[in-house]
């Protein structure tokens, strides 16, 4: 049969706040601080899933701007070495796939906007800052993973931009903007699309804009255009052609 259940609460309260319940380890002035494990159980059986562990907090059910508790993880502080890290990994698979992480605001109500995410490095004062890495997994017996951003669509005013910036420099050169293709060991390489979105009823397709930037002390960039060169072929083609038009002839 079942084992038992532990249940910790503190009891309701008709006024006043409800009681907190906290988990503590004690300090220690010599090895590593005590730890605590939190774990859900285990089962053999073959359809059924081991336990869940959740973390809810409070909701804010006050009529005049009553809002819902926080939730918070936070690695601890090294004062004579680095920080503690944070690792948030889905379960392994050991026969099928492993298991989705979702991170994501919750919808906006009736009024108000959809929480904001936010993923950023800290800053530094004598050093470099952290890194951003978001990489999609190597595979073995079939494709690496796609990797989409998307802004999302509106109703109202112009839709939402996407921007990536390199970052600048106040002593050097600016942090270059790279897009490469992926190789294809034993076929084509990947092809690189510039687009901008056919227009609607109203209106023209959007421009397509290469430009070097300005220079106050010296040479501005050049702007270069080429194709690779080919040890077993033809060179390939660089083409620029001007769309057709029903009222008069495109310029170049």
């Amino acid at each position: 049969g079942n084992t038992g259940s532990v249940l910790i609460a503190t009891g309701t309260a008709d006024i006043g706040g409800g009681g907190a319940i906290e988990v503590s380890v004690g300090a220690g002035d010599s090895g590593h601080g005590g730890s605590i494990t939190v774990t859900a159980g285990d089962t053999s059986q073959s359809d059924k899933t081991g336990g869940s562990i959740s973390i809810h907090a409070g909701d804010g059910t006050g009529i005049c701007n009553g809002c819902g508790g926080h939730v918070a993880i936070t690695a601890g502080q090294g004062y004579t070495s680095s920080g503690g890290s944070c690792w948030i990994t889905s379960g392994y698979g050991a026969k099928y796939s492993s298991g989705n992480m979702t991170i994501a605001t919750a919808n906006a109500g009736i009024a108000g906007v959809s929480g904001h995410l936010i993923i950023s490095t800290g800053t530094a004062s004598n050093g470099n800052s952290g890194w951003i890495n978001i990489t999609s997994g190597d595979s073995a017996g079939g494709r690496g993973g796609n990797m989409t951003i998307v802004v999302g669509t509106g109703d109202s005013g112009t839709g939402g931009n996407a921007t990536v910036v390199a970052g600048a420099s106040s002593v050097r050169t600016g942090g270059s903007l790279i897009l490469t293709t992926g190789e294809g060991a034993s076929s084509t390489s990947g092809t690189v699309c510039f687009l901008t979105a056919n227009a609607g009823f109203r209106g023209v397709s959007g421009s397509l804009i290469f430009s070097a930037g300005t220079s106050s002390g010296g040479n501005t960039g050049a702007c270069l255009i080429g194709s690779g060169a080919a040890s077993s072929g033809r060179g390939g083609r660089i083409s620029l052609t001007v769309g057709s038009g029903t009222s008069a002839g495109g310029g170049m």
